[in-house]
């Protein structure tokens, strides 16, 4: 197929998405660059990159846009904070069940608290470790 000089970008654009939606098992619903500019249109520049709206679906029509760096930008961070939250939401959980009042008269049970909350202790470490290093990507890719 010969594609016109004006949309060697966008075929470009086509072509990197068409491979790594299949190489990660992502639905590809456009069937040639011509579907595929019919429906999202041309690149408006190099700061747009195609994205999905709702990140769950395949990059189908009606489900692809161009998102400019931006928007990118801020969508990340907007799943950032939610993810963030979610894990505070979870922590909150678990303390508010390990740290619920227990009598417990056999001293085997005692034994199973302290292993419960050294776990759980372990965890919130792990999980501070790791929105550390995810927060240090976030700045070293900016």
């Amino acid at each position: 197929m010969s594609v016109p000089a004006t949309s060697h970008q966008e075929y470009s654009v086509y072509q990197v998405t068409k491979h790594r939606c299949a190489a990660q098992g992502i639905e590809f619903g456009f069937t040639s660059i011509d579907h595929f500019l019919a429906v999202v249109g041309k690149r408006p520049d190099k700061q747009h990159h195609i994205a999905r709206i709702d990140p769950n679906k395949g990059f189908v029509p009606g489900n692809v846009r161009w998102m400019s760096a931006d928007e990118r930008r801020e969508r990340r961070e907007a799943e950032a904070r939610k993810e963030k939250e979610h894990a505070g939401a979870c922590r909150a959980e678990r303390h508010a069940f390990f740290a619920a009042p227990i009598i417990a008269a056999r001293p085997q049970a005692h034994r199973r608290i302290r292993s419960l909350l050294r776990w759980q202790r372990a965890v919130e470490h792990e999980e501070g470790r790791y929105t550390q290093a995810k927060n240090a990507d976030h700045r070293s890719a900016a």
